[in-house]
């Protein structure tokens, strides 16, 4: 992944969005996922998605990013980005991702990372995160116990899905 593939996403208010397969490529989400996960110190991860096709491709790559940092995560499915904060609230997660590119057209997709709270994480906070992709996320996951579990062929975090 290259600086510059980042470099062509929008990242501000609405998250981190581009062109699915030009900018946003499965490696770029990846290392946004991962870049989130080590924001969050890990924790339990609220992700949705809206229906877009390139959602589902978004959600794997993006699962993987955040389990590579020790994050369990809960997929919530197709849901408006509300529901995704709701849940991160009742829930008490560390946080959550919304996949949905809004009024974009349909070549378009997005990350918008919630906060703790259900609360979406506008703008500025945005920027630590992206910071995160090429900072601490440049080679194998470093979380600790993460080696071990893979090593030992047990499933070091969990994917819960759940109908909302």
């Amino acid at each position: 992944v290259l600086e510059a593939d980042v470099e062509s996403l929008i990242v501000g208010v609405s998250g981190v969005r581009g062109v699915v397969g030009e900018g946003l490529t499965p490696e770029v989400v990846v290392r946004f996922g991962a870049a989130f996960g080590t924001y969050l110190a890990g924790g339990r991860v609220v992700v949705g998605r809206d229906s877009r096709r390139s959602g589902q491709m978004m959600r794997d790559a993006l699962v993987a990013g955040l389990v590579s940092t020790g994050c369990d995560v809960t997929d919530v499915g197709i849901v408006p980005t509300p529901t995704i904060q709701l849940a991160v609230e009742e829930l008490e997660t560390s946080g959550g991702v919304a996949i949905t590119a809004s009024h974009n057209p349909v070549e378009w997709n997005a990350l918008k990372f919630v906060g703790a709270g259900g609360a979406l994480r506008e703008g500025h906070s945005s920027v630590p995160v992206r910071g995160h992709v090429f900072s601490t996320c440049t080679g194998p996951a470093r979380h600790k116990g993460l080696a071990g579990a893979i090593s030992d062929r047990s499933p070091p975090t969990e994917v819960q899905s759940i109908g909302i």
